[in-house]
């Protein structure tokens, strides 16, 4: 095996531990966020409300699923009685759009959301890093 297989698949190797700890990570602690989240909007404490966080994941359509000449994105995001943590799945263009707009939800976000319990393996490890900063950006806005 050449020197560059053999680094390609050590680093194929490394990937996929890495996603597989942060899928161990992130089933454990995910569904109890999204409760904590849940409650405090039941008594009041947060409005409804969807806090979007990085990008996790990008792909080209193929030509019987959209636009070849554009692409799609899963955008970490915590929706506040939407589901919690999850993700939205843009089309390039859209998400430049909602980028430019006033950033009020619009319905496409809220078609496009998909709460961590419905999202593949890989996706909930990738959401991993974009927990931390979700969640304290979602605490700076609970209501005193």
């Amino acid at each position: 095996m050449s020197n560059e297989l053999k680094s390609i698949l050590s680093q194929l190797q490394e990937l996929n531990l890495s996603v597989r700890h942060g899928l161990e990570i992130a089933e454990l602690y995910v569904p109890l966020i999204n409760q904590q989240f849940d409650q405090l909007h039941a008594i009041g404490l947060l409005e409804r409300q969807m806090c979007l966080g990085d990008v996790v994941h990008e792909g080209r359509y193929n030509a019987a699923n959209g636009p070849e000449d554009s692409t799609w994105l899963l955008q970490a995001a915590l929706g506040i009685s939407y589901g919690g943590i999850g993700i939205v799945h843009w089309d390039a263009h859209d998400l430049w759009e909602y980028r430019n707009s006033d950033g009020t939800i619009n319905t496409q976000m809220l078609v496009n959301f998909t709460a961590f319990e419905g999202c593949p393996s890989a996706i909930k490890g990738l959401l991993v890093p974009q927990v931390e900063p979700l969640v304290l950006h979602a605490c700076r806005l609970l209501r005193p």
